[in-house]
């Protein structure tokens, strides 16, 4: 009889640790849902402001590459990042894709959408002379970003 009730114990004692142990499992995983449920929106907002960056920064890279042919007097190289609403621009004479300019400084960038970017930039002639104030529009056309419009400032 003694052994009978041994084993009632023994399975007893299993029984109740088995139950505990899913207890536990069910508070744990009750928590780390509670934790992750406020954590998801903070790591979606990061993406997504690393993604406007990383955008911006491509937008700028393709600024810089236009402005610095147009500093060069390379109008065949600024060209190729013309859109045809840039193209028409310069065609109509809206605004001159090469001048007495010897540099020029990135004044600021807004994001227009999360595919355009406008950017005000000063031109300046020699000794930092004749700023001239152009305002550019840059937008994303698949992978890459263009010069979509110049316009004069004054």
């Amino acid at each position: 009889m003694r052994e009978k009730l041994f084993q009632k114990d023994a399975v007893k004692a299993v029984l109740l640790s088995i139950a505990l142990l899913l207890v536990g499992e069910a508070i744990l995983g009750w928590q780390y849902n509670r934790l992750e449920q406020k954590r998801i929106p903070q790591l979606e907002a990061q993406v997504a402001a690393q993604q406007q960056e990383l955008a911006r920064q491509s937008a700028a890279e393709t600024l810089r590459m236009f402005l610095d042919a147009r500093v060069a007097g390379d109008g065949g190289k600024a060209r190729s990042f013309f859109t045809e609403q840039a193209a028409e621009d310069e065609k109509n004479g809206t605004f001159s894709l090469v001048g007495s300019f010897v540099s020029y400084r990135i004044e600021k960038t807004d994001a227009v959408s999360g595919e355009e970017f406008r950017f005000q930039i000063l031109l300046l002639g020699p000794n930092g002379s004749f700023p001239t104030p152009e305002i550019i529009l840059v937008k994303r056309i698949l992978d890459s970003y263009y010069i979509d419009s110049v316009r004069v400032g004054g």
